[in-house]
């Protein structure tokens, strides 16, 4: 994994926050949690709306969004890309929906050295 892929995986995950929280009244939040103890851990949070207990395995798909598309553009591309990048680096990553969204990735040592 190199530098512009983790930086696309922490860019998607905080992008996808802040849409979710665009249009609720505040208080908002969005977490942003680094450890790199083994490895890297990646954990992205907000107090939004929240997935769906039945969207969860969809949301990796390419083209899959809850959002109206734009009739400019595609939706559904950034998770899908994070999932491929995470993957391919050996990674997890994982969603939890209570209260919120949360994201945890967790990139092996190695895929950390390569980066850099």
């Amino acid at each position: 994994m190199d530098v512009h892929a983790l930086l696309t995986v922490i860019g998607n995950l905080v992008d996808n926050a802040i849409e979710a929280l665009g249009r609720r009244p505040g208080p908002r939040e969005i977490t942003l949690k680094l450890a790199d103890s083994d490895g890297l851990r990646l954990v992205v949070a907000d107090n939004g709306p929240g997935i769906q207990a039945a969207q969860v395995e969809d949301i990796f798909q390419d083209g899959y969004s809850t959002k109206a598309t734009a009739s400019s553009g595609r939706r559904g591309l950034g998770l899908a890309l994070v999932h491929r990048i995470v993957h391919r680096a050996g990674g997890t990553i994982t969603v939890t929906s209570e209260g919120g969204t949360c994201f945890e990735v967790r990139l092996p040592a190695q895929a950390m050295e390569a980066a850099r």
